[in-house]
């Protein structure tokens, strides 16, 4: 195992150990770069084949930016590696195991992804349509409540609530979810869902993805949400296998 330039803290965490480990720092102290030397150990030593690996984070762009700086340090040694963000891993998953899900699902056919402005088409047609629930707020304005809703502190869904206008959006959110029955899609939250209901539903799925990725990794472990934490739980064995997370210390304590 070679330093790879760094330092002894983030040698002593980059090495290819087993088990549950959490690895905190600030930003631009080479979170990534430890978790990639992680990845690269893991391989160099034999520790692990590349398809037991697989390295999960949360953007399109982390992803593609994590997926290049293991290839340019690990090469040929890291080809089959699982790498990409949480959603691209569920959706990827939910294909390969299509008959699974549509049977835990009850679904009839495997539903198509619906696209970022037929999504957003879709939801302000269903806001146009009981624009009265709302308190006569403009579109956008409702959008982009409910967009941050789920991370709107307690006051402010308070002040939701005293005005109706929280109810009203779980009444919009119950139609949206009955729209993306009828037309047979899903959207990014539904891949997640999907996937977690799976692996509750079904042993054999949940006992063949936890013998194939023997290693989890995750990069910017501070932007888990409650779902990422019940996929990552789901896709460990009992006891907790072994899983590597990086995350900014400052903004998990914020969380």
């Amino acid at each position: 195992m070679t330093s790879g330039g760094l330092n002894r803290e983030q040698l002593a965490a980059s090495a290819p150990g087993e088990g549950v480990h959490l690895a905190i720092a600030g930003a631009g102290t080479g979170k990534t770069r430890v978790l990639v030397e992680r990845i690269h150990n893991l391989l160099a030593t034999g520790a692990a084949q590349p398809g037991e690996l697989l390295v999960l984070t949360f953007s399109r762009k982390a992803a593609e930016e994590l997926q290049h700086r293991v290839a340019a340090r690990s090469g040929e040694l890291a080809r089959g590696l699982t790498a990409g963000t949480f959603h691209s891993f569920c959706l990827s998953m939910l294909g390969q195991f299509r008959d699974e899900y549509m049977a835990a699902a009850r679904l009839a056919s495997f539903p198509r992804v619906l696209e970022a402005g037929e999504r957003a088409a879709l939801i302000r047609e269903l806001i146009r349509a009981r624009v009265d629930d709302f308190l006569g707020l403009p579109v956008g304005v409702i959008e982009r409540i409910l967009e941050e809703l789920p991370r709107l502190k307690a006051g402010s869904r308070e002040k939701l609530e005293r005005t109706g206008i929280l109810r009203a959006l779980k009444r919009l959110d119950e139609r949206f979810r009955e729209e993306k029955r009828l037309r047979a899609t899903i959207d990014f939250d539904d891949m997640m869902e999907g996937m977690i209901g799976l692996l509750e539903a079904d042993e054999g799925v949940r006992e063949s993805l936890r013998a194939r990725f023997r290693f989890i990794l995750v990069d910017e472990f501070q932007d888990t949400s409650a779902r990422n934490l019940r996929l990552i739980t789901l896709l460990l064995p009992p006891g907790g296998g072994n899983l590597f997370v990086v995350g900014d210390d400052w903004q998990i304590g914020r969380a």
